[in-house]
C-alpha cells in the first residue's frame, strides 16, 4: 500500500498554562505601568504598542510565570527535540506587546536567536484569528515554482494559521517567518514574546564552537 512520509517539519510547540485569573490580572495590571512605545507600520501609521524595556519576564511580579516558561522551553528543546542537556537554553530577552482595534504584527522573524515563543496574556473575543506562519516556497519543489493547487492541505500549504487563545504558550524555531493579523476590537489584546539561546560547547571535532552565556 503506497504511502507518503513528510521529511523534515518544522515543530510548533503549544499548551495551556495553568496560571489563574488572579494571576494574570496582576500580570496585566503591572505591565500596564510601565513604559511604552507606540509602534509604527510600513506606512509610517500607529501599529500598537511595545514594551520599553529589555527582559520583561525578569521582573518579580513574573517571576512565576518565567519559571514556567523556561520548564516548557527546556521541555521543547531537550525532550522533544532531545538537543543535548550538555548545552544550556537560556532566554536573552523578553517584551510586552498591546493592540487595539486594527493593531496587526507586521511578517518577521527573530533574529540573533534560536528559539523563540510568546504567551498570550489576554485575547479578547475578536481580537483577531491567531498567528500566521509562513514559509518563502513549498519543500517540495523549487522556490521558483508556484503550481496551481486544486486543495489547500498540510502536506502543500505555505501559509499556516495558528488559532490561540487566552494562556496559550506557543513556541517555534526563531527563523521561522510570522504575523499577527489585526485586532477587530477596542478591548486590547496582551501578549509576552520571548527569545531563548543556546551556550556551551557546540559540535566536535574542527567544527567545534563555545558559546558562553557571560555577560
Amino acid at each position: 500500500m503506497a504511502d507518503v512520509q513528510l521529511l523534515f517539519p518544522t515543530p510548533i510547540y503549544h499548551d495551556q498554562l495553568d496560571i489563574s485569573d488572579d494571576e494574570r490580572s496582576r500580570i496585566q495590571s503591572y505591565v500596564e505601568h510601565l513604559d511604552w512605545i507606540t509602534d509604527t507600520d510600513i506606512h509610517d501609521h500607529p501599529n500598537g504598542q511595545y514594551l520599553d524595556v529589555f527582559d520583561v519576564l525578569a521582573h518579580n511580579p513574573l517571576s512565576n510565570l518565567a519559571t514556567i516558561i523556561d520548564n516548557h522551553m527546556h521541555a521543547f528543546v531537550h525532550d522533544f527535540l532531545r538537543v543535548s542537556r550538555k548545552l544550556t537554553v537560556k532566554r536573552t530577552n523578553s517584551w510586552a506587546n498591546r493592540h487595539y482595534l486594527n493593531d496587526y504584527c507586521h511578517e518577521h522573524h527573530h533574529s540573533n536567536s534560536v528559539f523563540s515563543g510568546v504567551y498570550y496574556l489576554n485575547i479578547p473575543p475578536n481580537s483577531g484569528p491567531g498567528i500566521v506562519f509562513k514559509r518563502m516556497g513549498p519543500t517540495w519543489t523549487s522556490d521558483a515554482w508556484e503550481f496551481n493547487l486544486d486543495e489547500v492541505t498540510a502536506q502543500n500549504e505555505l501559509v499556516h494559521l495558528k488559532r490561540v487563545n487566552t494562556n496559550m504558550l506557543l513556541l517555534f524555531p526563531s527563523h521561522l517567518t510570522h504575523m499577527v493579523p489585526a485586532s477587530e476590537t477596542d478591548e486590547p489584546r496582551y501578549s509576552i514574546a520571548f527569545n531563548y539561546f543556546v551556550y556551551g560547547e557546540i559540535g566536535n571535532g574542527t567544527n567545534l564552537v563555545h558559546v558562553s552565556d557571560r555577560r
